[in-house]
């Protein structure tokens, strides 16, 4: 079959970020099916407008797009919508396409899969929910209009139902999505890639970064305002006022929100915290060997966000059997509570995440169960590449 793949950030191991749509295209591939893949150039100036790679068999369009995650709200939506008109345009030039497939965010992903449904009526269209749009960004404030929300709620609702088939990353994201669709809903998580993590422990990282201290904690990942990592900064502060040299808080990613964290901790002049830039998918089970404990977080600014949480980096700290200190809510915390592979802590209370910084710093064997009970847990529930089988195929039986 020939699939058309629509998602305006697809990444590569070799790059930062989620890369769960090139191990799917790649997957598609290695199932005998010719994969193309229309995305946006963010970071390549010296490329074409559109420059087309072949990556592991899978052709990748690149349309010049220049996004970067600091980027302010106006420019964000110049860049959306100037991919959607592009995408568009290119999507409708594809030729004898079986099965569209478009992965959020942002929802204007959904105008070129809509478009290249409407005039290809025999391809089955795929839709993959990452987010609930509008929902999360109009709680948080970015979308202010009633009459905008409204209208967009209309267009989500119009693209679930011209889908054949609606996937989504996690139950919470499924909860969410209205209930006359739910027949055609299936759930398919990001999953742990169990070859590329491993629970060997190491201190080299720590060391070649001079961090030296018994208890390491790490927060990997996009570093924007709806993540809330002030809440961190603020946990460091209440450590460091108690005089805990013990702990070190390493934050390693890019965002919309790294610069004001920056200038929080230099504000509090704070010695325990480092930060560092993102780096490669590949290169983070060196950062986790070093660690005895993650951190996920979620800022309070959207309830649905909260609860809708799927986050890449649950499943990479669980496929390096690494604990983690969490502040989501929803089906995913029943899970993690369920299942003792993380510490739920107050996401409105920082003194409650310095508290049990203190307590586990201090009781490591605690830690070292829960992390092999992530890694169970992984290798039993979350195999990405089982997932990836799955879904791969549900996608062309669609």
């Amino acid at each position: 079959m020939k699939i058309l793949y629509l998602h305006q950030y697809f990444i590569t191991p070799k790059e930062a970020g989620g890369a769960r749509s090139y191990y799917l295209a790649k997957q598609l591939v290695e199932d005998g099916h010719e994969v193309t893949v229309i995305t946006s150039n963010t970071k390549n100036k010296d490329w074409k407008f559109l420059e087309v790679k072949n990556i592991d068999g899978i052709e990748v369009k690149y349309i010049k797009n220049y996004y970067d995650s600091s980027m302010g709200k106006i420019e964000r939506i110049f860049a959306f919508f100037k991919f959607m008109i592009y995408s568009t345009y290119y999507a409708l030039k594809e030729k004898n396409i079986d099965i569209i497939f478009a992965s959020t965010t942002p929802l204007t992903i959904g105008i070129p899969a809509y478009f290249k449904k409407l005039f290809n009526k025999n391809a089955k269209f795929i839709f993959e929910v990452r987010d609930v749009w509008p929902d999360i960004p109009y709680e948080m404030g970015y979308i202010k209009s009633k009459l905008l929300f409204k209208i967009l709620k209309a267009f989500e609702n119009k693209l679930y139902k011209s889908a054949d088939k609606i996937i989504t990353i996690s139950k919470g994201i499924k909860q969410k999505i209205n209930t006359s669709f739910q027949d055609k809903t299936y759930v398919y998580p990001f999953g742990a890639n169990l070859k590329l993590f491993n629970t060997h422990k190491s201190d080299e990282w720590k060391k070649s970064n001079n961090i030296n201290c018994k208890t390491l904690y790490v927060f990997t990942g996009a570093i924007g305002f709806a993540n809330g990592v002030e809440y961190l900064i603020e946990a460091a502060k209440i450590l460091s006022e108690q005089n805990n040299k013990e702990i070190h808080i390493a934050i390693i990613g890019q965002g919309s929100a790294k610069k004001s964290i920056v200038n929080l901790k230099d504000e509090y002049s704070l010695s325990n915290v480092t930060i560092f830039d993102s780096v490669a998918v590949e290169e983070l089970n060196k950062i986790y060997e070093s660690a005895d404990a993650g951190v996920i977080l979620f800022g309070n600014l959207s309830e649905s966000y909260r609860f809708t949480a799927s986050p890449n980096k649950f499943f990479d700290y669980i496929a390096a059997g690494l604990p983690f200190f969490f502040n989501f809510g929803g089906p995913l915390k029943e899970k993690v509570e369920k299942e003792n592979i993380g510490i739920y802590t107050d996401y409105a209370d920082p003194n409650d995440l310095a508290k049990k910084m203190s307590h586990y710093s201090d009781n490591k064997e605690i830690l070292q169960l829960i992390g092999k009970n992530a890694r169970n847990i992984a290798e039993r529930e979350y195999d990405r590449d089982v997932i990836l089988k799955n879904m791969a195929r549900d996608i062309v039986n669609a």
